[in-house]
């Protein structure tokens, strides 16, 4: 079991914390590893470190900027696909659908209503009283397909 923490490791911690100083120098400065000082500074309610926006990470991505997400969001309303979008950003695909989770940043619902209407049937030509564009069978022509397709066997 390593040693308890001082009152001056924990000022120390608090101040590297807040000057968003890096794990390896916090290390040196207090002299316990990331896995420890870690959980000391959630106990602490140290709260998150900031993260510089737009600025390289130790593995070469890029932190996403707000002007990043204003963008994702215009190219994501015109119905661009991720490829494109992923190539407008200079991101990967993968990225740009982990960032798409993000809450205010989901696919624009359809604006588009469907209306009820007559519509044929597309199989026997019957008018029927459509609901959309996927109800296209009128009920005597999609029993027929259940049991064409063997639904029913």
């Amino acid at each position: 079991m390593g040693s308890r923490w001082t009152k001056e490791q924990d000022a120390t911690l608090a101040e590297m914390w807040a000057k968003n100083f890096t794990d390896d120098e916090i290390e040196a400065a207090i002299g316990k590893p990331p896995t420890t000082f870690k959980p000391r500074a959630a106990d602490l309610r140290l709260g998150r470190r900031y993260r510089p926006e737009g600025k390289p990470t130790a593995d070469g991505r890029t932190y996403w900027t707000s002007d990043d997400d204003a963008l994702l969001d215009q190219l994501r309303r015109r119905h661009m696909t991720l490829r494109d979008i992923a190539e407008a950003l200079g991101r990967t695909k993968a990225a740009v659908e982990s960032r798409l989770r993000k809450p205010g940043l989901q696919k624009p619902k359809s604006t588009s209503v469907q209306v009820r209407k007559l519509r044929e049937c597309m199989r026997c030509k019957t008018v029927i009283m459509s609901d959309g564009y996927g109800h296209r069978l009128c009920n005597p022509c999609k029993v027929y397909a259940a049991y064409a397709c063997g639904q029913y066997d």
